[in-house]
This record gives C-alpha cells, structure tokens and sequence, in this order.
C-alpha cells in the first residue's frame, strides 16, 4: 500500500518551535509520515520534537549520519524517541557524502562495511539496555541506498531502504534487487519497506518552480556519490524544458 510523506528541512533554517508547527500541519493534513534529513543539525533531537507535536504520523530520520555519533550514544536516543511515540518511530541511517565528511576531519573507509558492523551494535545496544526502563518493540531501521550493493545489505540485515530521487526504472530495480536478496536471505517482503523521496517545487510562477527544480536536481547529480553510480539520462518537463539528472544503477 503506497503511502504519503513529506520531509521537513530543519536545517535550512527553522527553530525547533516552528518545526513543532509545520509537523501539526503536515498531520493535521493527512500525511503519514515526516522525515528528518540531517545537516547542520541533529536528526535525533528534531525527531524527538516532531513526535512530540504530533499524535499519529509516522517519525524517521531521513537519514541520521552514522558517521557522527558512536552505535551507543544513537541507540540510548534512538530508545527514547521510541518510548515516547511506541509505534512511531523509524530510524533512518546512512554513511553521508564522503567529501563532506573529510572536509569536517571524519575518515570514511569502508563505508558500507561500516554501516553493517554499525548496525549490529546498535541492535545489541537496544537489545541490552536497562530493563528496568519501559520496554519498547524493536526499533525499524532503514538505509538510506544509492547503490545496489547498499539496497542488498539492507534487504540482508535493516527493515526498509529510504531511495532518493528515483527515476520509475530504478525505483523497480531497486525493489526486485531488494525483494531478489530477501528471497535469498529467508525473509518476508511483508516485514521490508521500500520507500524514495521525490523533490517538489511548488510556486504560483511556473518558470522560477522550473528553475528551482533546475538547480536542486543538478546540483544532487553533480555529487561524487550520485556520480560513482549513475549513467547520464536527461528527464523532459511538458513544456519542453530540460534538466540534466542521472539514473542510478
């Protein structure tokens, strides 16, 4: 069953009251989700803040940067987001862009290595924290996965993948390879989310949501991790206009 979100940007610059307010909105809306990205700001932490503002949406992280934080210290925030919204919660985590991270002084080696032995620590975190504390289910977690490798691992070992500006073609083969790897791994499709973010552009001018859309899609595929995975493929608006974009394999 297709179901509708919508992610909220905090760190573009909304305080924490006004992500309280836009998350009502977004639920009183009828969306099913919000989701977190993290940049320049705490995934974890606004998270805690949309959950706490809303009564029934779904919350996840979109993603949390498993680069930043030890398994330990995600696992203990991670718990308390779920124990105030049992049901709720969705942990998203990925490895980010590796550029960025080095330019902040972080080493990336291995970085799908590191995102399997990252989230068997934290499932052994939340499995071995104080059970004097009220108990919560298991925590979902999902990997954000641009290449096939990733979409494998998390039909392997995490619960959903969060895609990214999908074309129809890779949303599909992304889903069999996720649903070929969970046949091989003796898992139900039942139990494994597949869900993509696709960017909206929304003005009453056309030509500057155009323009807006121009540069957003193009500077997502001039990333060096977009690019180590892609082949070039253009996408055509109605209006005849196009953008350069990339099709990820």
């Amino acid at each position: 069953m297709t179901k509708l979100g919508i992610c909220i940007s905090p760190f573009m610059g909304l305080s924490l009251a006004r992500l309280a307010e836009f998350a009502q909105e977004s639920e009183n809306a009828g969306m099913e989700g919000i989701f977190i990205p993290e940049g320049r700001n705490d995934g974890l932490l606004c998270c805690y803040t949309v959950a706490k503002a809303t009564n029934r949406v779904m919350v996840a992280t979109w993603i949390v940067n498993i680069f930043l934080r030890e398994a330990a210290l995600c696992s203990w925030a991670a718990r308390q987001i779920a124990q105030e919204t049992p049901g709720r919660f969705i942990l998203g985590l990925g490895v980010s862009h590796r550029p960025l991270l080095e330019s902040l002084g972080i080493r990336v080696p291995n970085p799908r290595d590191r995102l399997r032995s990252y989230t068997h620590e934290l499932r052994n975190f939340l499995r071995s924290q104080d059970t004097s504390q009220p108990s919560v289910g298991g925590v979902p977690i999902y990997f954000a996965a641009l290449a096939l490798e990733t979409v494998r691992l998390g039909a392997e070992i995490a619960d959903g993948l969060m895609l990214d500006i999908c074309t129809i073609n890779r949303l599909q083969t992304a889903a069999a390879t996720a649903h070929d790897a969970l046949n091989k791994n003796g898992r139900s499709r039942a139990q494994f989310t597949v869900t993509t973010g696709i960017p909206l552009f929304l003005h009453p001018d056309r030509d500057r949501a155009l323009a807006a859309a121009q540069r957003t899609l193009a500077r997502y595929a001039s990333l060096s991790v977009v690019q180590s995975h892609v082949c070039p493929e253009r996408i055509r608006y109605r209006n005849g206009a196009t953008v350069g974009y990339s099709r990820l394999h």
